[in-house]
Formats: structure tokens, C-alpha cells, sequence
């Protein structure tokens, strides 16, 4: 059965659906998975169409673009409404993006500048005191959806690649092998002598759908990490035996991964660093969120990687996928601005090249194109890594900590320490987060 998928745009240069116009022919294994009811970016949809939908009627809505208008947040709302999972498609979405740095003045103050002051313009417009009543109010602040709506998962990037787009809706029309049959275990038919389990290692072939063909315990003497999902026949004794195992030590930094393993195939998780899942537990263990444990195998699982100091979860930045990373020397003696000469070194770190680079604190999933592929440094449109919430602060005081520079150069060199540092995720900053609630906005839980 084919998934209902909308798209919607709100305040954004729609950079991220031509990102996915851009997967060209890639898009034909998946377009027939897809029942595409709302895109008015491609197809002329109108809005009374979706509006006429069942509450919940869409399966998944991809919402690009920022709140900057009324309208932008009843649209989001509109979606939230038809829509049972929401995905914060892109860096405008997700972090408020460069339309953020907007905050930093009053929305009076940026109309009289664009309307009124500005050098191109033709006709000088009053739109403060004389603005059209049919054009809709703009909002006081820049928001991301999720201070308006829940949002159950999020792809960032400006744009997201069209890979990792790819992967996402792969991962939102998966479909169980046609082996599987969850009315059995891996353990019914494992022929490992002697059972993994009595040779005290982990396995999770007790709780595992059966009907898998390469069978890891019985070809490889390997544990079963749960690739087919949950199977609606457990062998109650070994699973109780994975439990015990589970509860009874604190994991070795080999059981440890291979739990994480284990979580991620079991749970049908989308591979790290494509799309990042709200509900996703690793995730939520990586940020030290509140998590209450399941009395189960997959509880103890969990269990036993929380402050687990033998497991290091997936945090990586962009410096990690970098061709560059292995020059990088952890010093920058110099400053200059990206006009400056001479031409990019093509295989030397940026920041030891003395330009500012957010690859140390932006999460991975980009492939680090821009150093890689543009040799141009990272703007940080990926976000922070995890565990972060001020991407700025934590740039400005990772460039301090490198910086063996006079403090007069770095007055003259960074003119715009905000534009900077802040260039995606200002209004996804815990100051604008702040200026929200005084004014009225509440953030969803």
C-alpha cells in the first residue's frame, strides 16, 4: 500500500524540494511506494484539497521553511492536523536558518529598512503604517516549526543532499522481507551447538522475527542482532536468559556496540546521520533525555548503555567525514576573512589556514561537501552536533580555545560574530526561545 506523503512550503526559498528534484531518475524505485496527495512546489495542488482531508489522513508530511508570517504558522498547524508524522525538512524548518538573523531587530525596524531606507529602492513604502490588510501579518519573531508544532523527526541541511533525502523516504517505505515470519524465532531453527547464549554472549535471536536466511548463529557462530523486528512468538526462557545477562554487569565496549547494533536493526531505526527520529532512543540516550525503562529485553538494552562509559554514541561532526581532518593541528595563528589570500590550500585544515570553520561543532551528514568537494569551509548549516543547543557560543569558544591570535586582530577580522557563528540556528537559540515565551509562543512538548 503506498505511502500518503504532502509537501509543504512556508517561508523558504524551496532549495530543499530542488534538492530532491535533483535525485532526477534516482527518484523511480521510490515514486511508486509514494502517494503524493499535496506538493504545490511541483503539482498544481490547492490548498482546499488537503484542507478537506481527515484529520490524520496523510501519513507523512515533509514541512520546509521557517515561521516568518501568520500564514506560515497556520499552515504548519494545517499540517500537524492531516499529517501523522512530521518531518522539519530542511535547515529553514529545523533551525530557523540565515532568515533567523532577522531577530536581532524589531520586525518595525526591518520593514521601514526594506521598504523605506534601502538603497535599490525605487518607490519608498510605508508598510508599518500602511500595509496592505490582504497581505498577512508577520510574525514578531523567526521561529522553526517545532516551536509551533510537534515534529517528529528532522533532516536538516541548506539544502538536505539529496542522499540523505533519499535514504529518509527509503527509510519511511520500508517494507519487511518477504522471508519474515513473525509467527517463529530465530532460535526455533538456530543449529549453533553449543547456543550462543550458554557461551555467555549476548543474542537477541529469542525476541527476533524467524525466516532470515543467512542465519548469523548458525553460519557464523555470530549473534543474532534482531534484523528482522520483533516476532510475536518469544522464547520466553532465553529472553529471560538475555535479560539477566544484560542486567547482571555493566557492558564491555564490545557488548556495548553490539547492543547499540541491535537497537538500531530491531527498532527499524534510520541510519545515523540521514534522518534524525525524535522518538529515537539511542538519540535520546546520546542527549541525556529522561527515559523510562521497559521491563523487557529491549529495556535492559537500553539500560545498559545509559552513562555507559564503554559505549560512545554517534556524535560525530563534520570534521570526521573531512578529507582535511588529518592535517588539522589544533592551532590557528592567523585570522582571515574568505577573500582573503592566497588561494585555499586544497589539502590543509581550514582553521589552520586561519579561516573560521564550523566543522568542529556541526553534526555530520553532509560528507563535508563544502571542504571536500566545493574547497570552501563549513557555515554549519547541518546544525549542532549532539548534545549542543547554542551551536554559536560553542563555535565562538572552540575558534578561542585554537586561537593563538592578538584579540585586535579578531576585532578586525570577525565584524559579525553573530552572522557567524549564528548564521543557521539563531532562532533556534535559547535567547529567541526566551524572547517566544514572553511574548505569548509556546514551545510543544
Amino acid at each position: 500500500m503506498a505511502v500518503k506523503v504532502a509537501f509543504m512550503q512556508l517561508s523558504s526559498c524551496w532549495g530543499c524540494h530542488q534538492s530532491l528534484l535533483n535525485l532526477h531518475l534516482g527518484l523511480l524505485p521510490v515514486l511508486p511506494e509514494l502517494d503524493i496527495v499535496y506538493w504545490p512546489a511541483v503539482v498544481d495542488f490547492k490548498m482546499s484539497s488537503l484542507e478537506a482531508r481527515p484529520k490524520g489522513d496523510v501519513d507523512v508530511g515533509f514541512c520546509e521553511g521557517c515561521i516568518r508570517t501568520e500564514h506560515d504558522e497556520h499552515l504548519a498547524k494545517l499540517m500537524r492536523e492531516k499529517c501523522k508524522l512530521i518531518i522539519s525538512y530542511g535547515t529553514c524548518a529545523t533551525y530557523g536558518s540565515v532568515k533567523g538573523l532577522a531577530n536581532q531587530w524589531k520586525k518595525e525596524e526591518l520593514l521601514q529598512r526594506k521598504f523605506q531606507q534601502c538603497e535599490s529602492l525605487g518607490e519608498p513604502n510605508d508598510m508599518v503604517n500602511k500595509r496592505d490588510p490582504e497581505l498577512t501579518p508577520i510574525a514578531d519573531i523567526v521561529k522553526p516549526i517545532d516551536r509551533v508544532i510537534k515534529v517528529d523527526a528532522y533532516l536538516p541541511g541548506c539544502p538536505p543532499r539529496k542522499e540523505n533525502i533519499l535514504g529518509a523516504v527509503a527509510f519511511l517505505i520500508k517494507k519487511n522481507p518477504t522471508t519474515m515470519k513473525k509467527d517463529t524465532n530465530v532460535c526455533a531453527t538456530c543449529k549453533a551447538t553449543p547456543c550462543i547464549l550458554e557461551k555467555g554472549k549476548l543474542c537477541w535471536g529469542a525476541i527476533t522475527a524467524g525466516g532470515c536466511s543467512l542465519m548469523c548463529p548458525n553460519d557464523n557462530l555470530t549473534s543474532c542482532v534482531g534484523c528482522y523486528g520483533t516476532t510475536n512468538k518469544i522464547d520466553k526462557a532465553k529472553a529471560d536468559k538475555v535479560k539477566a545477562m544484560l542486567n547482571a554487569k555493566k557492558a564491555s565496549a564490545e557488548d556495548a556496540n553490539l547492543i547499540a547494533q541491535f537497537i538500531l536493526l530491531y527498532a527499524g531505526l534510520p541510519p545515523q546521520g540521514s534522518l534524525y527520529l525524535v522518538g529515537d532512543p539511542l538519540r535520546k540516550l546520546a542527549l541525556g533525555a529522561k527515559m523510562e525503562f521497559t521491563d523487557d529485553v529491549m529495556g535492559a538494552s537500553l539500560k545498559a548503555l545509559a552513562n555507559n562509559p564503554n559505549y560512545k554514541f554517534a556524535n560525530g561532526n563534520v570534521c570526521a567525514t573531512c578529507d582535511r581532518n588529518g592535517n588539522m593541528n589544533k592551532k590557528m595563528t592567523q585570522i582571515k576573512r574568505y577573500y582573503e589570500g592566497p588561494v585555499y590550500d586544497t589539502e590543509q585544515c581550514f582553521i589552520n589556514q586561519g579561516y573560521i570553520c564550523m566543522g568542529p561543532i556541526t553534526q555530520a551528514g553532509c560528507g563535508a561537501q563544502c571542504p571536500n568537494n566545493g574547497n570552501t569551509y563549513c557555515y554549519g548549516c547541518y546544525g549542532p552536533v549532539f548534545g549542543v543547543t547554542e551551536q554559536g557560543a560553542r563555535g565562538i569558544s572552540t575558534i578561542a580555545s585554537l586561537a593563538d591570535v592578538n584579540i585586535d586582530e579578531i576585532k578586525s577580522k570577525i565584524l559579525d560574530p553573530v552572522g557567524l557563528f549564528y548564521r543557521f540556528t539563531l532562532a533556534a537559540s535559547e535567547i529567541n526561545k526566551k524572547v517566544d515565551d514572553k511574548k505569548g509562543g509556546e514551545k510543544k512538548k
